[in-house]
Formats: C-alpha cells, sequence, structure tokens
C-alpha cells in the first residue's frame, strides 16, 4: 500500500474520535440541537466502510483493519463500565471510549425510546457502538458487491 494511502485510511478510522470530541465541545458550550446534522457522521462512517472495501486486500483483513480503532474503543468503553465504577474511572479512558460512538449516540437514544422511557446511557452506547458496526459493514459490503459485480 502506498504511504498517501495508508496516512488517508488511519486518518479516516481515527476521525470519529476528532468527530466525538468536536460535538462533546459544542455541548459543553451549550448547543445541543444538534438534530440537523444527526445522519452525517452516519454518511461518513457508511462511506468508510465503502472506502475499505474497495482495498486491494483480502477481505477480513480490510473489514479487520477498517474497525481496529472501533474494537480498542468499544473494549475499553466495556472495559470501564464492567471493570470500574464512573468514580473510580480516568476520565482520559472515558473520554477515548464514548468519544468515537458519540455521532452515533443521538439515534442510538431515539432507537432506545421507542422500547422504554428510561434512558440509561450505557444502554445507548452500547447501541450507538452496535450501529456503527452495522453502518461500517453495509458500506463495506456494498462495496464488496459491487467490486464482484464489475469483475464478472
Amino acid at each position: 500500500m502506498k504511504t498517501n494511502m495508508k496516512y488517508k485510511l488511519i486518518l479516516l478510522v481515527l476521525l470519529p474520535f476528532i468527530i466525538g470530541f468536536l460535538i462533546e465541545g459544542l455541548f459543553r458550550l451549550g448547543i445541543t440541537s444538534l438534530g440537523s446534522l444527526l445522519f452525517i457522521p452516519w454518511i461518513f462512517w457508511f462511506w468508510v466502510g465503502r472506502t475499505f472495501g474497495k482495498l486491494n486486500l483480502q477481505p477480513i483483513k480490510s473489514f479487520i483493519l477498517g474497525n481496529l480503532a472501533w474494537g480498542i474503543s468499544f473494549g475499553l468503553y466495556t472495559w470501564r463500565v464492567v471493570f470500574l465504577n464512573d468514580i473510580s474511572g480516568s476520565h482520559f479512558l472515558t473520554g477515548l471510549s464514548e468519544f468515537y460512538a458519540l455521532g452515533f449516540v443521538g439515534l442510538g437514544t431515539r432507537i432506545l425510546r421507542l422500547f422504554t422511557n428510561q434512558i440509561h446511557g450505557t444502554t445507548a452506547m452500547k447501541i450507538a457502538y452496535f450501529l456503527m458496526l452495522i453502518v461500517f459493514s453495509l458500506g463495506f459490503f456494498s462495496a464488496l458487491h459491487s467490486k464482484s459485480a464489475q469483475s464478472d
């Protein structure tokens, strides 16, 4: 793989951290009405999935590479929620584990509201992480499908 392509892929995979950091900053400034921007992370993450699906790598390697930061972040989040309580948890680890999926929490919360009136933040974050995986997978497999259709 070319060096520029490696940097592009690393940036694509890490961009949700930056987006989450920016969303958190907007929340701290009191800007909470981001409803009109709800689907931007979804479109972006679908595109990232398509980008990794088009790579000239074995599909499983490409899928794992595209979800490596997701898996690490989800692992940190799960570890923090299961083994640490909020008091003993590091704010740095909290930020790292929650910022990655923050762009998906809004719709995750709306989905959760379909089933209950009590919204638990940990459940909303788990739903957000799985929505992220689903959206990436849809983009990834659509690229694989179009790649195989072009080769036929």
